[in-house]
């Protein structure tokens, strides 16, 4: 099946892979600042044989660790890939996957979230798509969220092309992702997109901001539609360098409260879509990422006050209050620790034991070795989380925080 026939035209892909395909049209000019718009329809076949270009962003300190060396970023970024097992039949449950970056990093071609050896195991068709990052996709709206309201549109509309079942989605992320998924959760746009959700670690303290400061950073900014689109991201990162409101920030491009997409904070909604069961944890160590790569040095009080502060303690929050609501909730733990000691169980560690890319991704190697550990629990956290793609529970009781990958 290395052809398949879209609304929209054809595709080409290879091994059970179709990469770079357009999910809307390039958000250019006057398309810049708003909602998504449909693909132009093409003739002939359209080669997916890549993955399509990183949206524009910065490049900190941070990047190299977490994503490897990534390309020049254009603006012309709206492109999804979506991988099929290569054996057995379909029609088969789909994972949508929102990757993280802090809502202004990150790209789908690091290899960090190939989904071809998931797709195996689990048995699904995985689809990983790229969204608007830092003020071009968080400034003057939600825009960022709203492509992921249109790969879901494009799932709903395209997948049995690939085998998938349009009413079998999970709709699942990690970090910056996860906060999506909890915010889709809440969106009025995304109702009835997807049945179930998965979220690595998300931050949600940061999925609601206040739009009042959200219009102070727009004034600050003083950006157009007519601004390059590296001149946006240079005002953006210099924003928050200068002495102010801003410095030491993450600014206030991110998720901002806002009646037609996120109308309610996520933290404040746990009994969102009930009928949704979720699945949902983080890792030990959060904030060794945040803390102790690109250069940065912190204490073990700082990592463990920032892990609880941002992760694990409102997550643990919101699970219970989701549970007592009568949601079904499964809870996780990472505890497999990476090879360099002073990070152990760090943010993201969770996403190449998922998709099982250390044995193929330099950048997956960052968090994991490819040993005899890491292949044994990756083998865990693929067989239950292909349960749940299946919409089987995982074999853990639902009134317990399920550890994987401890003792080590």
């Amino acid at each position: 099946m290395a052809v398949v026939e879209l609304t929209v035209g054809r595709v080409r892909g290879r091994d059970g892979a179709w990469l770079g395909i357009p999910y809307a049209a390039p958000p250019l000019g006057e398309r810049r600042w708003r909602a998504p718009a449909p693909v132009a329809p093409w003739a002939g076949e359209l080669d997916a044989l890549a993955p399509g270009p990183p949206p524009p962003q910065p490049l900190r300190p941070i990047s190299e660790f977490a994503w490897g060396a990534i390309p020049p970023g254009d603006e012309d970024c709206l492109y999804l890939n979506v991988w099929t097992p290569r054996t057995g039949d379909g029609p088969w449950p789909v994972l949508v996957w929102s990757i993280g970056g802090g809502w202004a990093i990150g790209w789908t071609g690091s290899g960090l979230d190939d989904g071809a050896l998931l797709a195996e195991r689990a048995q699904a068709v995985v689809v990983t798509f790229s969204y608007r990052l830092g003020s071009l996709g968080w400034a003057y709206g939600n825009w960022g969220l709203l492509d992921h309201v249109a790969v879901l549109e494009w799932v709903r509309r395209e997948i049995r092309a690939f085998g998938g079942d349009p009413g079998r989605v999970t709709m699942g992320g990690q970090s910056a992702g996860a906060g999506n998924v909890a915010a889709l959760l809440v969106s009025p746009p995304a109702e009835g997109l997807f049945a179930q959700a998965l979220l690595h670690s998300p931050p949600l303290p940061e999925t609601a901001g206040s739009p009042a400061r959200r219009e102070r950073w727009e004034r600050d900014l003083a950006v157009t539609r007519d601004t390059p689109a590296a001149a946006v991201v240079q005002a953006h990162e210099a924003l928050l360098q200068r002495e102010g409101e801003w410095r030491g920030t993450r600014g206030a491009a991110l998720p901002t409260l806002e009646a037609a997409t996120i109308p309610v904070a996520p933290l404040d909604a746990p009994d969102a879509r009930l009928s949704v069961p979720v699945l949902v944890g983080t890792t030990r160590d959060e904030a060794t990422f945040l803390l102790r790569t690109g250069g940065r040095e912190a204490s073990d009080e700082q990592v463990e006050r920032l892990t609880d502060e941002l992760f694990a303690g409102p997550t643990r929050a919101w699970a219970a209050a989701r549970l007592a609501a009568g949601g079904r909730v499964h809870r996780f733990r990472i505890e497999h620790a990476s090879p360099r000691p002073e990070l152990g169980a760090l943010h993201t560690i969770d996403v190449p034991l998922l998709f099982g890319t250390f044995a193929t991704s330099q950048v997956a190697r960052h968090y994991v070795a490819d040993d005899e550990r890491t292949r044994a629990v990756s083998a865990v956290v693929q067989r239950e989380w292909g349960r749940f793609l299946h919409g089987e529970p995982p074999t853990w009781p639902a009134d317990e925080v399920h550890v994987i990958g401890g003792g080590v």
